[in-house]
């Protein structure tokens, strides 16, 4: 072989090493301390081999090359301190307990297996959290301008503006969940336990679909969902049990759909609907079922001073405009046993029979036929 056929293969061997090393991902065990940083240009691994305590400041700092994931395995370990990732970095820390996590302008992180942690979330960041309800845990989250997905996980409150979440298969307990200027969230499979929702202010395309939600005030407040045909609120195949109100939807109804939901043992009542405009269109209550709602009533009122008290309570009148109450909200095939005082309490103005609907009913208006 001669000299230059040898040069040339010793180059490919090079290039061959180089390529192998800056596709490898250490993972040997590294002590940390407070205010190291982790940052790479390349796929990088770092398992934690000791505690961290860090009163003040970040605990430690984590930025990447957005092609590249850097990991930090916890490994059982605890910091207790908050993790900064900032820039357009993609990281992942797993299997261990963090006291807070910042991510801001455009990373994307995903937690795994991460309990106890305090998430802050803002300037079109991505979080991802997943692993099991005992392994998973979300303190809280203060979200602004930015992405959340979380599966099976247990949460404990959180404030979103401007946000997009989607929450599923996950346990939140012990805090409210407020969503104020908000769109595209998804909540699928999860169990509501004392931890009431708001769907605040021009929050729009909310779906809250297969949950149970209980022992809470007002478990679901559809309260600020924004007027128009682009939105709607989309609430179905969800269980409402042992709240004191399952749930109120307020002022815009026009853009939402109530069907094939459980409201059951709510004390002062199941579903509240509280329409304060006149309606562009009319989408259907139907198809739910209220069990033994109104047994031990709050003394709340409606805005005209009726008592809340039963199954399905319905105003829809204008404020701003006054009559016609024009289109009226359908109820149609709305049954159960069991209420106080009534099932449905609506007045002719403010509905419209759409059949199926089981009584007794009030104040009995003729438009509204109960079986």
């Amino acid at each position: 072989m001669g000299p230059r056929r040898l040069r040339t293969v010793a180059g490919i061997l090079v290039f061959v090493l180089l390529a192998a090393l800056a596709q490898a991902v250490p993972a040997e065990a590294t002590v940390l301390k407070c205010g190291d940083s982790i940052v790479s240009g390349r796929p990088l691994t770092v398992t934690l081999d000791n505690d961290l305590n860090c009163p003040s400041g970040y605990a430690l700092t984590m930025n990447s090359d957005n092609a590249f994931l850097v990991t930090l395995d916890l490994a059982g370990h605890t910091v207790a301190g908050s993790i900064l990732v900032y820039t357009a970095s993609r990281v992942l820390v797993k299997n261990g307990r963090l006291s807070g996590l910042t991510a801001s302008d455009s990373t994307t992180v995903t937690l795994t297996d991460v309990r106890g942690v305090k998430l802050t979330v803002r300037n079109r960041a991505t979080v991802t959290a997943n692993g099991t309800p005992s392994t998973c845990e979300i303190d809280s989250i203060n979200l602004t301008q930015a992405r959340l997905t979380v599966d099976d996980c247990t949460l404990h409150g959180g404030t979103f503006y401007q946000g997009t979440p989607t929450v599923r298969s996950s346990v939140v307990s012990n805090g409210r969940l407020s969503f104020t200027d908000s769109g595209n969230g998804l909540f699928t499979g999860n169990v509501f336990d004392n931890a009431p929702v708001e769907v605040g202010w021009e929050s729009v395309d909310f779906i809250f679909r297969n949950n149970v939600f209980k022992n809470a005030g007002t478990a679901l407040d559809m309260g600020g969902v924004a007027r128009g045909p682009w939105s709607s609120g989309t609430v179905e195949n969800n269980e409402f049990n042992d709240n004191s109100i399952g749930m109120h939807a307020a002022p815009y109804f026009d853009t939402m759909t109530v069907r094939n939901n459980t409201f059951a043992r709510n004390t002062t009542v199941g579903l509240y609907i509280d329409n304060r405009v006149t309606p562009r269109q009319s989408y259907p209550v139907s198809d739910n079922v209220f069990l033994d709602n109104g047994q031990a009533p709050s003394g709340a009122t409606d805005r005209w001073g009726y008592p809340l008290r039963g199954g399905l309570h319905v105003v829809n009148s204008s404020v701003e405009n006054g009559p016609p109450y024009l289109p009226a909200i359908t109820l149609t095939r709305n049954t159960g046993s069991g209420n106080a005082d009534y099932l449905i309490w609506a007045s002719s103005r403010d509905v419209v029979d759409g059949g199926g609907n089981q009584g007794p009913c009030k104040p009995g208006d003729v438009n509204l036929i109960c079986f």
